[in-house]
């Protein structure tokens, strides 16, 4: 009587435990994490197309780029892209906001009796909201009529545990 008694007890533990772990393992499966892959784009030629995986709730950043001496200055001066993002899933969809920033060089003197450095520089500012796999474009016009446009597809992605995802 006792081993059947002993028997039943285990397979109880264990069917609980199973019940707890498979509730726990839908959790884990919830998208947490946002892929956000940009193209930067000027006259038809593309500049840089970086991509980031970004944690919900927390902001992201690409830097890609130089640095310059810069006549006068201790310091150099970085110039390139810099794109920061901070998305958020919410009810099945990403809130997000963030701002990029393109400065290039725009010429340079080294004369014996002048020296100068000079850059071009468009920063633009954005929110929104996206689904999963959306495409949202931001287009910064520049006097000259040249057109920065920045293409953003944002990804929702699940984070599995590391029990599932090194098998």
């Amino acid at each position: 009587m006792k081993i059947p008694m002993l028997f039943a007890a285990l397979l109880w533990v264990a069917g609980c435990t199973t019940v707890q772990n498979s509730a726990n393992s839908s959790l884990e499966t919830e998208p947490d994490q946002v892929m956000v892959e940009a193209k930067f784009t000027e006259a038809g030629a593309l500049l840089s197309a970086p991509r980031i995986l970004a944690i919900s709730g927390e902001e992201a950043r690409i830097v890609i780029g130089e640095s310059a001496a810069v006549p006068g200055q201790a310091e150099q001066v970085q110039s390139g892209i810099l794109l920061t993002i901070l998305p958020e899933i919410r009810d099945a969809k990403i809130v997000f906001r963030g701002s990029c920033q393109v400065k290039q060089s725009a010429g340079r003197s080294d004369r014996p009796s002048l020296k100068m450095v000079a850059f071009r520089s468009r920063e633009a500012f954005f929110e929104g909201i996206a689904s999963s796999g959306e495409i949202k474009r931001v287009e910064i016009e520049h006097p000259n009529g040249d057109r920065l446009t920045v293409t953003l597809k944002f990804t929702m992605v699940v984070n599995l545990p590391q029990r599932l995802s090194s098998r």
